[in-house]
């Protein structure tokens, strides 16, 4: 349920999360990994255009062997 605005989007005036861990995921694997600033914005880079793909908050870290 959404509060104040509609999910998955950043309204007018409305901040992302801030310091938060983000993955992209193609097939269920992480592609491409960002954190967001203080204003809860992140880039993500190194990936196709076009390419379809999930967006993902981690609420834990990963080692590096975990798929």
């Amino acid at each position: 349920m959404a509060l104040g605005g509609d999910a998955g989007t950043i309204d007018d005036g409305e901040n992302g999360l801030p310091r938060m861990m983000v993955d992209a995921l193609r097939d269920g694997q992480v592609v491409a990994s960002a954190t967001s600033g203080d204003d809860g914005r992140f880039t993500l880079t190194g990936l196709e255009p076009g390419s379809t793909r999930s967006i993902s908050r981690r609420t834990t870290s990963r080692s590096p062997s975990a798929g």
